[in-house]
């Protein structure tokens, strides 16, 4: 029995220098995650809405990126650069009571059709930096892009709903 005696008091110290030592144990037992679902849709009625979801702890970013990297020319003879075109979205959130204030930034991108026979395309981008605050789960709008040279239209919508 005598020599349990150190290994207990070990193990108590152990235990107490442990809890002491992680505040951001417990601060972060505190926060909230939300599933964020982000709506892209076009107005005029060409493109059908996609939705792009993550779930985020609070005071944490997530980056959503879909598309396609293209070659296209870096303006020196024989060199070739890369690009990635499609949809990226970088978000974080903070709560202010039950409502989640929403703060992040939307890309769309694509290649000029008009110049896609050349061996140097234009790209086309569409950016958006926002904070919206969401009350519920209700879908609330992020931001309106228009792209002037295709004439189109895009609604950014998001939600936030609870998960823990």
């Amino acid at each position: 029995m005598i020599t349990h005696k150190p290994l207990l008091l070990a193990s108590l110290v152990a235990l107490a220098a442990t809890a002491a030592a992680s505040p951001d144990v417990k601060a972060r037992a505190q926060h909230s995650f939300y599933r964020i679902d982000v709506s892209i849709s076009g107005l005029d009625g060409t493109t059908d809405p996609t939705v792009y979801s993550m779930v985020l702890e609070e005071a944490s970013r997530g980056k959503i990126s879909s598309g396609v990297n293209i070659p296209f020319g870096a303006g020196t003879a024989g060199a070739t650069a890369r690009q990635t075109v499609g949809v990226e979205v970088g978000l974080s959130y903070e709560l202010r009571g039950d409502v989640v204030i929403l703060a992040g930034d939307v890309e769309v991108s694509s290649v000029d059709p008009s110049t896609t026979a050349r061996s140097s395309p234009s790209l086309r981008s569409l950016r958006a930096f926002a904070t919206a605050p969401i009350v519920g789960s209700k879908a609330t709008p992020f931001a309106s892009l228009y792209d002037v040279g295709t004439k189109r239209r895009y609604e950014v919508t998001v939600a936030a709903t609870k998960v823990l």
